[in-house]
């Protein structure tokens, strides 16, 4: 994975309807600025209170601009249904994105066993590659380094967006997966020690 990457957040009208106007404008002002592309609906994005038709929508949208304008998308497809994840990192590919961002499940806490089928079953039914997310804050669930090795050998998984926090789990993490995977930084303030580890930038606003 190269360049940069941004979580781009869904604009609202006061009808909660999206504000396509105002999305297409903050499209070119990241390409303006010279990001690589974009992440729409992702956790930044508020996915979670998306309906069906507002994701198709939203990520039908987005690719349409962003392929007029020369930008990337790694859509947000996580959930805390592997089911639900399955379908969106479809829709995504059937609209033209180039990649899925997955959270690990949300509220429902599983074990690290639950961890790794849930994303290998997105990740073998998925037609684009994954990036995962593991932000324990947000979701409740840590996903262990030994998870993430097992995980780091599925050919269409690419990288991990780690914000556990942990400098140490991050440095097992890069020991354990060697180049199969990218580890990016999901920690503002951990940014420049992950790096120096052999991580790469990534932050609730930007990814490398």
């Amino acid at each position: 994975m190269k360049g940069l990457y941004t979580a781009v957040a869904t604009p609202f009208k006061k009808d909660r309807s999206i504000n396509y106007e105002s999305l297409k404008r903050f499209l070119k002002f990241q390409r303006d600025s010279g990001v690589t592309g974009v992440v729409p609906g992702g956790t930044t994005g508020e996915n979670p209170t998306f309906s069906d038709e507002e994701f198709k929508e939203l990520y039908t949208f987005v690719c349409s601009i962003s392929n007029e304008i020369g930008m990337k998308i790694i859509a947000g497809c996580g959930s805390n249904s592997t089911d639900k994840s399955i379908t969106l990192c479809k829709m995504s590919s059937e609209v033209g994105a180039d990649a899925a961002l997955v959270i690990t499940p949300y509220y429902n806490k599983p074990n690290q066993e639950g961890l790794y089928r849930h994303f290998s079953l997105v990740a073998d039914k998925s037609p684009i590659p994954l990036v995962m997310y593991n932000v324990p804050s947000r979701t409740g669930v840590n996903m262990l380094p030994e998870t993430v090795e097992r995980l780091s050998f599925h050919e269409n998984i690419i990288a991990l967006k780690e914000a556990s926090g942990s400098i140490s789990q991050v440095q097992k993490i890069i020991f354990a997966v060697e180049n199969r995977i990218s580890v990016l930084s999901g920690e503002d303030d951990l940014t420049y020690s992950i790096m120096a580890l052999g991580g790469k930038e990534l932050s609730a606003l930007f990814l490398i």
